[in-house]
């Protein structure tokens, strides 16, 4: 896992690897994963450099639609 900065490091015991599922969430979190129309990906909104927040006001949406509120940003993932 690629320690991002400003956070903590996740305690992952070494009986506990990482599984599959959590092989794909990152995937998915990292924006290697697209979505349904293939214009976005989750981390179109949830930008990792922005704190996986989005720092646009209203967030940008399938096929480059603008919704109309801003993607709320995560946290406590590991």
């Amino acid at each position: 896992i690629e320690q991002s900065t400003g956070f903590p490091a996740p305690n992952i015991p070494a009986d506990n690897p990482i599984t599959e599922a959590e092989a794909i969430g990152e995937k998915i979190i990292l924006g290697q994963i697209i979505i349904s129309d293939q214009t976005i990906s989750f981390a179109s909104c949830h930008v990792q450099s922005d704190g996986f927040a989005d720092a646009n006001q209203f967030s940008i949406g399938l096929g480059g639609a603008q919704g109309g509120r801003q993607g709320m940003g995560i946290f406590n993932l590991a």
